[in-house]
């Protein structure tokens, strides 16, 4: 998460994306998802892809069905 917000930083969109899809993979449910997933969701919009903007939660959370997941879909939109 910290380095993801680094690159944030420097708008270093792509390499945000690649953290924190590593760190929504390997390390679910350790009090990160939320954050991580509104933090994708940035990302991508700054990439202008609308479409992984609009759902980054089903592109690549684990757990679909967990709750940071569900309160993104509720959030965004979708």
């Amino acid at each position: 998460m910290y380095v993801a917000g680094f690159y944030a930083k420097r708008k270093h969109w792509d390499a945000v994306v690649t953290r924190l899809k590593a760190l929504l993979e390997s390390y679910p449910n350790i009090g990160f998802d939320e954050r991580a997933l509104f933090m994708l969701h940035d990302a991508y919009v700054q990439l202008k892809d609308p479409r992984r903007a609009g759902r980054p939660q089903a592109d690549h959370h684990p757990l679909p069905g967990h709750a940071a997941a569900e309160r993104a879909t509720r959030m965004l939109g979708s």
